[in-house]
């Protein structure tokens, strides 16, 4: 069921892939819960995305946290949207911390970017490497910044 819901969505028929979806979904698999939520939200229903998210969070799919952080971004809840990137991000999801990283950043609580990223740059996302040297270049530790930058321009690219 759920791989027949995924190629109608990749195929272009939302209507048919959400039928098959749900039903998948309602056996309980929470990666297909978080399949459901996107294609909800592809099609412009984010409180029936809201919904799907929550129902696979809530069988502690971390992947389903970080997007549902993503979706209570886009909608202005940012407090509750730190909440579930922190919680992803506890759970060692790559995106989350970087995400979450971000949040801080915008908001120059540098104490708390610099944290997340670390931890992000401690997955072997490139991505965080390069924001975390930015972060430390800005702050004024140039040595620790361009150690960074390296590290980050030997790996290939994560993001």
């Amino acid at each position: 069921m759920a791989m027949l819901g995924l190629l109608l969505k990749n195929e272009g028929a939302p209507q048919e892939a959400e039928n098959w979806l749900r039903r998948a979904a309602d056996t309980g698999n929470t990666a297909v819960m978080s399949d459901l939520a996107v294609l909800y939200k592809q099609t412009g229903r984010p409180e029936e995305a809201e919904r799907w998210y929550r129902r696979a969070v809530a069988a502690h799919n971390v992947d389903a946290m970080h997007n549902l952080a993503i979706l209570l971004q886009r909608t202005a809840r940012e407090s509750e949207a730190v909440n579930w990137y922190r919680m992803a991000a506890a759970h060692g999801h790559r995106d989350a911390m970087y995400n979450l990283a971000m949040v801080h950043v915008r908001a120059a609580e540098w104490e708390e970017a610099e944290l997340w990223l670390r931890q992000g740059a401690g997955t072997g996302d490139t991505g965080a490497m390069e924001k975390l040297a930015q972060v430390l270049e800005q702050r004024g530790r140039h040595d620790e910044a361009a150690s960074w930058f390296r590290r980050a321009r030997s790996r290939p690219p994560w993001r």
